[in-house]
């Protein structure tokens, strides 16, 4: 007889170190704990960084890509792990839709757009980032 024959699977991951102070800083948003394990993934497509994968509605695990990482700078990362979240934690689908700030002038109505903010207007914007991914 076999009980629980997927025991080393995703849920039994931690973690990894290296993403604990972004993963913290969703969570005084969240208002609960992260139960999304995040690590860092070792074969993806060229142009992802970043995926939550889910296995069923109750294990999931987010795998991101250690080139982007380490060349990325700490908003990059956060808002990375903030989208990926989005996915995992928050059930969230992507958002490509823009928003216009002043004439003419338009950004990303959501952090989670298909490819990931600009550092530069994540940084800008940061706190509507934040409110619009956490607004119920």
């Amino acid at each position: 007889m076999m009980i629980f024959p997927f025991i080393n699977g995703p849920f039994q991951k931690k973690t990894d170190a290296e993403f604990t102070p972004y993963v913290q800083e969703f969570e005084k948003y969240y208002n609960d704990k992260v139960k999304t394990p995040i690590i860092f993934g070792d074969k993806f497509e060229k142009s992802v960084i970043g995926v939550c994968i889910e296995y069923n509605k109750h294990i999931k695990i987010i795998k991101i890509n250690p080139r982007f990482w380490n060349q990325a700078d700490t908003y990059e990362r956060e808002a990375l792990v903030f989208h990926e979240l989005g996915h995992c934690e928050l059930n969230k689908d992507h958002n490509d839709a823009i928003f216009e700030i002043t004439d003419n002038h338009f950004i990303p109505a959501s952090l989670m757009r298909s490819n990931l903010l600009d550092g530069n207007i994540y940084t800008t914007n940061r706190t509507y980032y934040i409110y619009e991914l956490f607004k119920k």
